[in-house]
């Protein structure tokens, strides 16, 4: 992908979709339903001469992209691995997936068809990882929306009930989880009440049963590698296809927090951060192998 062909990627949304501008190749907005939609965006400067995956990273509830950017450093790993990192806004900083609503579902799979036509993205190997409020979007996408997506990867953020019960996904679809046990906003064990949400085992056994895994799991714990952190993490895993796996890792003592990242805005941290494994490495590590169409 060359400089040359990132400008004229930004030409062609501008003329093609009309409703999107990229003043910085870092940043699109994009008008969905008559509103106006942004999102910030990482492209590796090296030159590639192929399409190249993209992963989108949904913010939590009342954070915004460039926290989300912040949080997980994905930009790093991009550049040197080679792929485009899309961090979408969600309106009030917060993505309607809690309440029902499907205009963000609509905004991230727009987005994806905007990114695949213009930024030389693989329509095969387009992941979508979040936190929090956004990583439930990432269990509606993968409901509504898997034939556009090769694999996802929510932290501490479970589908909500009436995401988890109508869930009409026709495809199988790559799921790997990271949840703490010790998660105050998003409980490990669920909140089953109006506006409530599965649980982390729950839901990795829905994903299980989807694509067609045996539902026995194992279980390993992971090197201790931090003592003084207070956690410690055990992979739970499905015996599935090699293509379409499920992997629960349950960071016991964990909060409400993105493991790894220990000095993100402390003041909205909630509980322990678990620093055995760095979130942001271990999913693209899951996400690099997996694609559509396989």
């Amino acid at each position: 992908m060359k400089n040359s062909s990132k400008k004229i990627g930004s030409l062609l949304v501008l003329l093609v979709v009309g409703a999107v501008s990229c003043p910085q190749q870092d940043y699109l907005s994009i008008e969905v339903d008559g509103i106006m939609r942004t999102c910030q965006l990482f492209v590796p400067q090296l030159e590639y001469d192929y399409p190249i995956p993209l992963v989108i990273a949904l913010h939590p509830l009342f954070l915004d992209s460039r926290q989300m950017r912040q949080m997980t450093r994905f930009d790093a790993i991009a550049e040197r691995e080679g792929f485009v990192v899309a961090y979408p806004d969600g309106i009030a900083r917060q993505w309607d997936v809690m309440f029902g609503g499907t205009q963000d579902a609509k905004f991230i799979t727009t987005l994806i068809d905007v990114l695949i036509n213009n930024y030389n993205v693989d329509p095969d190997r387009v992941y979508v990882t979040g936190a929090s409020n956004g990583g439930m979007m990432c269990h509606q996408l993968a409901c509504c929306a898997a034939e556009k997506i090769a694999a996802i990867a929510p932290v501490m953020g479970t589908p909500p009930l009436p995401v988890f019960f109508n869930c009409d996904c026709e495809e199988k679809i790559p799921v790997m989880i990271i949840h703490g046990t010790a998660d105050a906003i998003v409980p490990y064990d669920g909140l089953p009440i109006d506006f409530g949400f599965s649980s982390a085992p729950a839901a990795a056994l829905f994903w299980a049963e989807n694509n067609g895994c045996g539902l026995e799991s194992t279980v390993t714990r992971l090197a201790d590698v931090a003592p003084n952190d207070g956690t410690t993490v055990d992979l739970i895993k499905f015996d599935c296809d090699f293509e379409c796996p499920v992997l629960l890792y349950r960071v016991n003592g964990g909060g409400h927090t993105w493991p790894g990242n220990v000095d993100f805005l402390p003041q909205l941290t909630w509980g322990r951060v678990s620093m055995d494994i760095d979130a942001t490495s271990l999913i693209w590590n899951f996400f690099r192998t997996k694609r559509r169409n396989p």
